[in-house]
């Protein structure tokens, strides 16, 4: 099951990337999309383990060059969360497949927590794209002092508790 989502993902995310960046009369780039795209989700048959970081590496830089040269941050970000979405599950999958157990449980456990940190992420990240304002460097560098703190703290209770 994982596998299917991965490819509908890489081909959502190829897809909307290239249509985007075509749009814009970029058609090198979109071109390049298309094809990583296209060879990303034959990859999920064939297996070649490199090709979905290098892929998912392109399909990233595609997103913040659409967003550079002019084109819809909601579509870069829409794109590079799928793009990073679909190269977890298929990393997943081609995991799993090592093991001989029930893999029809631990998937959707995988898929439901991949689908959740998605849309929390997507959730958290779509913030400053409908809300602009002014932060004094000082506080951003304060803030970002804090919330390391709290993932580092966060990152040692599940350290603790997990064994």
């Amino acid at each position: 099951m994982s596998a299917k989502v991965a490819r509908g993902l890489i081909f959502l995310s190829a897809t909307w990337l290239a249509f985007s960046l075509a749009w814009g009369a970029h058609w090198a780039a979109s071109s390049l999309i298309a094809i990583v795209g296209i060879v990303w989700t034959l990859n999920t048959f064939v297996r070649w383990y490199f090709w979905s970081s290098f892929a998912f590496l392109v399909l990233l830089g595609g997103s913040a060059l659409l967003v550079l040269w002019g084109g819809s941050e909601w579509i870069g970000l829409l794109t590079a969360v799928m793009a990073l979405l679909a190269w977890d599950l298929e990393s997943f999958h081609r995991r799993l497949r090592l093991y001989e157990t029930s893999e029809g449980q631990i998937e959707w456990a995988h898929l439901q927590k991949v689908g959740f940190i998605g849309i929390v992420g997507l959730a958290l990240a779509s913030i400053p794209l409908m809300w602009h304002f002014v932060i004094n460097l000082g506080w951003a560098l304060f803030a970002a002092i804090v919330l390391m703190g709290a993932l580092i703290l966060t990152l040692r209770w599940g350290g603790r508790t997990a064994g």
